[in-house]
């Protein structure tokens, strides 16, 4: 069975599922924190399959995706 905590966070109702889970999980973020388009685009798709509310959105992308904080905080820790 799958639950969502206070965070929004999903896990199982097993441990070492959730450290399964997790493991096999860490190759999908980013190391910079920058995405590309591609995944974005991605995300967005995934996240609409999950949610009738962001599927409904009709979210542009090129309106509201950007690797602005991620560059600026990388150009902060130089």
């Amino acid at each position: 069975m799958c639950s969502a905590n206070d965070g929004g966070v999903y896990k199982t109702d097993d441990r070492e599922v959730n450290i399964d889970v997790l493991k096999a999980s860490t190759a999908l973020f980013s190391q910079t924190g920058l995405m590309d388009a591609e995944a974005a685009k991605v995300s967005l798709a995934v996240l609409s399959d999950f949610d009738p509310r962001i599927a409904a959105a009709n979210i542009d992308l090129s309106k509201t995706f950007t690797n602005r904080f991620a560059e600026s905080a990388a150009q902060q820790l130089k």
